[in-house]
């Protein structure tokens, strides 16, 4: 094995192993905006809880206008069915903003752990393209 790349993959797992031993936990949940049936839809928190002060803005299939309003106080907001495909966007105006389209499921992400090993898929990537480039450097150096 290379000197450097060890020297580079030593590095890198320390500094991935500080990165999750000594980060602190983050409490951020996610807003969904989900359908309860045709013409309703209930926005809530990741955890299940109401999203009270959301506002909720629902789009025509050509992105006009057709509804505005605030949810009830089980958390419903319901939207004219004569106008086909809709898009619903709710925005609690803290930083929270969700959309769904008819059709789709309730815009469900990439599971937690497929998120983490992505971004550190992404990382290693970078790393292994800068090591090799360090290495022709030296290569180059050596032939001279």
């Amino acid at each position: 094995m290379h000197k450097g790349f060890k020297r580079f993959l030593i590095s890198f797992l320390l500094t991935t192993l500080m990165v999750f031993l000594l980060s602190a936990p983050v409490y951020a949940h996610r807003m969904i905006v989900e359908q309860v049936e045709e013409g309703i839809v209930k926005v809530i928190y990741d955890g299940g809880r109401i999203a009270r002060r959301a506002e909720v803005v629902v789009y025509d299939d050509i992105g006009i206008e057709i509804a505005k309003g605030s949810l009830d106080e089980n958390g419903h907001f319901q939207y004219p069915l004569d106008r086909g495909d809709v898009l619903v966007v709710a925005d609690d105006g803290l930083g929270h903003r969700a959309e769904w389209k008819t059709g789709d499921s309730h815009g469900e992400l990439l599971p937690r752990a497929v998120t983490i090993a992505l971004v550190l898929l992404g990382f290693v990537a970078v790393a292994v393209f800068f090591n090799n480039r360090v290495k022709k450097k030296e290569d180059a150096r050596k032939q001279l």
